[in-house]
């Protein structure tokens, strides 16, 4: 009974640390009428990336493309090298989610709920703004967007004169759980994304591919 009771506070006191330690890191800021420059906007061309995976030991790799809807939402599709389409999934306005596609290899709910909350890094902060706050970094000043997002938080860092995404950090109410960072040129383009997470052998790496259209007649 001691030990239960022990173990209790233990884990109690943890808690209210990370917690903590979490609040310490962002303070309020301005009044809520930050509005950020995404990296994939309404009417913009469609994004192809090569993608680099490792997961538990294993390598995968493949291309992604990342789209923008006219409704606001974004449309993630992953596939192979030779074009044979992997996931197919839909993020909306609001926290909206559809699963269009799932190759039986992926179709695990651990799987999908984890790329589905993955994926969503890459097109925070989302076009609707409801419940969003403006924060600022404690340490480096940057603006920080805190986005509530089915019972998580998504921590968007934004650069201080592009107002787009640098870092997207998302959480639980007590720790951290994965990281997107968002690198550019210094002409402001999107080059390359790198997703990693706290907890668990998995990093994603994506490296932007430029399309050039075929001289030659379709």
């Amino acid at each position: 009974m001691r030990n239960s009771a022990f173990s209790s506070l233990t884990l109690l006191l943890l808690a209210c640390c990370s917690c903590a330690a979490l609040s310490d890191a962002y303070r309020p800021a301005g009044d809520g009428s930050a509005f950020p420059s995404p990296w994939f906007a309404p009417g913009a061309a469609r994004n192809l990336f090569t993608a680099s995976a490792d997961m538990y030991g294993y390598h995968v790799s493949g291309l992604m493309v990342v789209s923008a809807m006219a409704s606001g939402g974004h449309r993630v599709v992953m596939m192979t090298e030779f074009g044979l389409k992997m996931l197919d999934m839909e993020f909306g306005t609001g926290g909206s989610f559809t699963l269009h596609y799932c190759m039986e290899a992926l179709d695990r709910k651990v799987i999908t709920a984890m790329l589905k909350k993955d994926f969503r890094m890459l097109t925070a902060p989302a076009t609707d703004m409801a419940g969003v706050k403006v924060m600022s970094d404690r340490r480096s000043g940057e603006t920080v967007l805190k986005v509530p997002v089915g019972g998580q938080r998504y921590y968007c860092h934004l650069h201080p004169q592009t107002g787009k995404p640098v870092s997207v950090i998302r959480t639980t109410a007590l720790t951290s759980k994965a990281r997107a960072d968002f690198y550019s040129s210094p002409s402001g383009r999107l080059d390359s994304i790198r997703l990693s997470h706290d907890n668990r052998k998995i990093n994603l790496k994506l490296s932007r591919i430029d399309e050039i259209q075929s001289p030659f007649p379709q």
